[in-house]
This record gives structure tokens, sequence and C-alpha cells, in this order.
């Protein structure tokens, strides 16, 4: 039978732990207090792990207008997409290795331990893990993860020395990569080797991350555009045979921090520069310069009306700048951009950089078909709205607004 009000006393259990007076504690308290602490958080998270699994197993993420189970834990468990997947691959090791499940429980393994037995059911099998689940776990108990991940290799190399070797070279003889014009598209086929396709695998993991919690694009059509726009990008910089571009730093720099670099003072307070692609960076490294806000104060030296259509590729850097390399959408973290007109060319609208902005594929294609209202509001500032007229709006970004002006230095008094 489930017992609905546990929730309830573990949130009493810990905002009584929360309360504790930890000055009183003797040293010999603090050390019972942080062993225990760390106990139950272990047992906690097993116990989350096979509840999030049941969770999944009956959809529950969908009445919440989730499109999978990694979008539902974003957004209310506040999870990183890397710590996503690391909790539901636990959930799996827990549901087919029963001592392992037990031995957690009972805290005599860590949930890092729980990691190492996940990773051994994804290369070797959930019934060898499970026919070897009582040799590993005198390892775990007595070991770090780092000892046992090794003992799972061993565990392979014991059971099939030779199945490293015979898969590199079956491989060779497979090594293969076409791409055959059918009809209005491509077929890509092939078989790549390890090396090769562990890279590929790689690059396509992140460039085919989900773009946000609303993002319900199936997993084939994240991958498709994430090689779209990795395509575009490597072109944009020039292919090899043509020597390639020499890369562009764009730093975005306060006009009182440039001064104060240009005249030499390191050492009064000023919002600091910010190098793209990298963060925060002193101010003898300043190379190119926008105001605090991202705007350019002489922004219209950058306009162009309507004798061009397309955003030059100063004003594409200057709306890239101004974003932090993100898209506009609240709540979207794309950064591959295209240039959006907020009053549409075909209205007249011109090519200036109060008329521009940068918007990802879908988000751009989300507003060209009215499901997103992007428009500016009377005291210039770029607004989303939904369909319906909901205004969208960015916790995060505002947070991190709200930090940097908390941090801007008042001017000094003579």
């Amino acid at each position: 039978m489930f017992d609905h009000g546990w929730a309830d006393r573990l949130h009493e259990t810990v905002a009584e732990g929360a309360a504790l007076d930890l000055v009183a504690a003797s040293r010999e308290q603090l050390r019972e207090l942080v062993v225990g602490q760390q106990a139950a958080i272990d047992r906690l998270q097993a116990s989350q792990s096979r509840a999030l699994a049941e969770f999944e197993a009956r959809e529950g993420h969908r009445p919440d207008g989730c499109s999978s189970m990694a979008a539902w834990m974003r957004r209310y468990l506040q999870m990183s997409g890397a710590e996503t997947q690391q909790r539901r691959r636990a959930a799996v090791a827990l549901i087919e290795l029963p001592s392992v499940r037990a031995a957690v429980e009972a805290g005599r393994i860590r949930p890092a331990h729980v990691d190492v037995f996940a990773t051994g059911v994804k290369r070797l099998g959930a019934q060898l893990m499970r026919d070897h689940q009582d040799i590993l776990l005198p390892v775990a108990e007595a070991c770090d993860p780092t000892d046992l991940l090794t003992a799972v290799d061993r565990l392979r190399d014991t059971i099939d020395p030779d199945a490293a070797d015979r898969d590199w070279i079956a491989a060779q003889e497979k090594y293969d990569f076409t791409l055959r014009r059918v009809g209005h598209g491509w077929d890509v086929s092939g078989y790549l080797g390890p090396e090769t396709g562990t890279m590929l695998k790689q690059v396509l993991d992140s460039a085919a991350a989900p773009n946000g919690v609303g993002d319900q694009r199936p997993v084939a059509q994240r991958r498709v555009e994430g090689l779209h726009h990795l395509l575009g990008s490597i072109l944009d910089s020039g292919l090899p045979s043509d020597k390639g571009i020499r890369p562009h730093l764009a730093v975005n720099v306060d006009v009182k921090t440039l001064r104060l670099a240009v005249g030499g003072d390191r050492t009064t307070p000023a919002p600091p520069a910010f190098l793209a692609g990298y963060g925060h960076i002193g101010r003898a490294l300043l190379t190119e310069t926008t105001d605090a806000a991202g705007r350019s104060p002489y922004g219209h030296v950058l306009d162009v009306g309507r004798t061009q259509r397309l955003a030059t590729a100063k004003q594409r850097l200057a709306v890239l700048v101004q974003q932090n390399f993100r898209c506009a959408n609240p709540g979207c973290t794309n950064t591959y951009l295209e240039i959006h007109h907020i009053v549409a060319w075909l209205d007249g609208g011109p090519t200036d950089m109060d008329n521009l902005c940068g918007l990802c594929v879908p988000c751009h294609h989300l507003v060209h078909a009215e499901l997103l209202i992007c428009s500016k509001d009377a005291d210039g500032a770029l607004t989303f709205r939904s369909r319906d007229g909901t205004p969208l709006t960015h916790s995060r970004r505002q947070a991190l607004a709200d930090f940097h002006r908390a941090l801007d230095p008042p001017p000094r008094v003579a």
C-alpha cells in the first residue's frame, strides 16, 4: 500500500535538519551528521530513480505537456541533459539488477556505483551483469566507482579476451560511407570505425540536443537539423581547400570599461568585458566592443534601410553579440541563428539594426507560421507572445540581468 503522506514527512524531516544549530554541535556530532546525511541522500536518490522509472513507464510526463521524460525532468526537476540521462540509466540498472538495488537501498554502495553498473548493462548486457553482480558487488562496497569500472572492463576481457581486437578487425572490412541522390533528398549509409563513429556521434549528440523544455521534435529530426546547422557553420568559415577564413573574436564591453582599459586603469570597478564562447576577460585583452546592453551606441552606421534585404555580415555579428549568441525567443538556448526582420521586409521593414533579431531555425519557422509573435514594445524592447497573446518571459535571462545590474558599481562621487 502506498503511503501518500511519506513525502510530507520527508519535507518536515529535511526542514528540521536545516534548522539544526550546527554551531552548538561537537565535532563528533557533526561527523555523524555528515555521514548520516550522505547515506540518506544516496538511499533517497536510489528511491527516486525507481520512482522515475515507474513514472516513465506510465507515461506520466504526457499529461504535463512534455513530449519526453527527459523534457519533464528538465522542467520539473531542473536537471541538465547529462544528469537526466544518468538518472534514467540508473533506473534501468536498478530494475535489471535486484542485488544492486538492495545494496544501494541499504546504503552499502553509492549512486555513483550504480552509474557504473548501468554502464555495464549498456556494454555487456543485462543478463551478463545479472550473472556476475554477486562478484562485482563486493568490489563496489569496498572500492570507489573508478575501481568498479576497471572491474567491469576486466569482466568483459576475461569472458571474451579477443572481443576488442576481433571487433576492430571485423569493422575495418566494413568501413564505408556513401551519399546518394534520391528524389528531392539524399540517402546516407555506411559503416564507420570506432574512433570515427564515436567522434561523429559526439558531434551529432551535441548538435541534436533539445532546444528547450518544449522541444517536441523527434530525435531523428533534431539530428538532421543539427547536421544542417553544423555544415552551415563549416561553410560559413570556409572549406579546408579554400584555406578557411580567419576566425573573429567577439567581445562585449561597456563603454566605461573600454575607456578605463584604454587609459590603463585596471582597478576602478566596472562591468567586465565578455568574450563570446569563453566568458569574462581582463581589460588587457579587449579587441572589439559594444556597450553594456550589447547594442552599439552607433548602431545606425550599420543600417542599410531598404537597399538590401539580407542582413550584412557586420549586422549579423552585431545581432549575435547583442543576444550573446543565443536565440532571442525566451526559453530557447539554440546558438545557430538566422536573422529575422521584426517588421517583415515585404511589409516595408528596413534592414536596420532596430528591426533585426536572431532566431534559431525552429523558432523562425514558428514566427512565420504565426504561432510565435515577435514585436517591439513602446520602449523599443523586443517582446514575444504566444498565438493566444500570452507574453513569453525568460526567468533565467531576467535573473542573470538582475545579477549583472546588481554588480554594476555606482559612479564615483568626486
